[in-house]
């Protein structure tokens, strides 16, 4: 069989393309169920596969996969790829697919070698995300049972027998834990999340063969709850001994009670506690907070962010905001456009006060993309259709778990008039 017709350079595709990703060819990303993804960004409701029912290898070179590979050669738009592309046209952020084909440039070739009906021969894991379960124990308000077990007594009430009955687990799965230590030698960067990643087991059985192996130089990131550092006997800071770059994403929404009933199970104690532990341990590590921005926290959002840089928890620019897209019934556009206006300037503030903190331009143009993310979201069409969903969905789980959302939440409370009043 003969090579795909490739209709650019290499340097086109890499820095030039509007939609072409290297990531099927040296990556896949799965889910504790078994769906088999192109990566984390994509539409998981269109899986390529699920590895419990085929083997990696079959899914690798699936129909839905080749077809995929041939349709990045042509640079073509993708349906289920939109997230990353109003990440670069919308907000002019960095996207996980320009990212990573600057990142894994150097394994071009096998783009190069690609068979003319999209099959890449052998599966390759340069780039690792793999959630082994998806036992956590916090049940955030965004969430759900499919990534928490910790949801499974919420969701029995409002949808009996609906979700999971039991914690998903790859490791069930001994076929494909053959299929994978091979490639763990291929690994250049791994993604751990979960679930919650500090409490999977399969977390520390990978450092500890990358350990015994030597084969160290792989770049950690994790993204985590911050709720803990360790497992039973496994404690994360004595693997990080043995790795050069380790980064962490906190999962962090709100300080205090807000972030307490946001993401259900926090204790705002423990987290700083640990956070302490990091920076005074493992000072090598690179620490990133990354809240998910939406309607639970847009408003208080710049508070916290400057109670933590004050408390020498954060430098200023260590931030990437994620954008709350799902569920729509927690998105920041159910807020009246006229009320996001004036939220613009308290943004517009706390840039200049992050930047007053900063002098390396560097720092300085990673604090304005983040704000700048935020702002153009404040800019948005209201979504008056969606606060029903917020209020009903919002009720329903103050109901299940005794909780009231605007005594932690005042802010809030004026959505709960009559529609015509909170966008008149």
């Amino acid at each position: 069989m003969g090579k795909a017709e490739l209709k650019h350079s290499k340097d086109h595709y890499i820095k030039k393309s509007k939609h072409f990703c290297i990531l099927p060819w040296v990556h896949f990303h799965l889910w504790p169920n078994g769906n088999f993804l192109p990566c984390c960004i994509w539409d998981s409701s269109f899986p390529m596969g699920n590895v419990n029912t085929n083997t990696l290898k079959e899914v690798w070179n699936s129909q839905k996969m080749r077809d995929l590979r041939l349709k990045m050669i042509e640079d073509e738009a993708i349906e289920q790829c939109k997230t990353c592309y109003f990440f670069e046209q919308d907000l002019s952020f960095e996207s996980l697919r320009s990212s990573a084909n600057l990142q894994y440039q150097h394994l071009f070739n096998r783009v190069e070698e690609t068979s003319e009906d999209g099959t890449s021969e052998d599966v390759h894991m340069a780039y690792m995300d793999i959630r082994f379960s998806n036992v956590c124990n916090f049940k955030c308000r965004s969430c759900g049972p499919d990534l928490s077990t910790k949801w499974y007594e919420d969701a029995a009430v409002y949808d009996p027998g609906g979700g999971p009955q039991l914690p998903l687990r790859l490791r069930d799965n001994d076929r494909l834990f053959d299929e994978l230590e091979p490639l763990l030698g291929q690994v250049e960067e791994v993604y751990f999340a979960g679930g919650e990643v500090f409490i999977i087991p399969e977390h520390y059985e990978i450092l500890e063969k990358w350990v015994q192996s030597g084969h160290t130089k792989v770049r950690l990131n994790y993204t985590t709850n911050l709720s803990q550092l360790s497992y039973g006997r496994h404690k994360a800071l004595d693997y990080w001994k043995h790795f050069d770059e380790i980064h962490i994403n906190g999962s962090l929404d709100a300080s205090g009670a807000r972030g307490e009933l946001i993401r259900k199970g926090t204790n705002w104690k423990k987290v700083e506690e640990n956070r302490r532990t990091i920076l005074e341990k493992a000072p090598n590590v690179n620490f990133t907070l990354n809240p998910t921005i939406g309607i639970l926290n847009i408003i208080h959002f710049p508070d916290f962010h400057r109670d933590w840089i004050e408390k020498g928890l954060l430098k200023p620019h260590e931030i990437r905001v994620n954008l709350l897209r799902q569920p729509l019934s927690l998105r920041s556009e159910i807020l009246p456009y006229k009320f996001r206006q004036k939220l613009k300037q308290k943004y517009e503030d706390h840039y200049q006060y992050l930047v007053g903190k900063v002098e390396n331009e560097a720092d300085v143009k990673q604090i304005r993309s983040n704000i700048d993310a935020v702002l153009q979201v404040l800019d948005h069409p209201e979504e008056p259709e969606n606060l029903a969903k917020f209020k009903e969905y919002m009720g329903l789980l103050d109901m299940i778990r005794n909780e009231k959302l605007v005594d932690v939440i005042p802010e809030l409370e004026f959505l709960y008039q009559d529609p015509e009043k909170v966008y008149g």
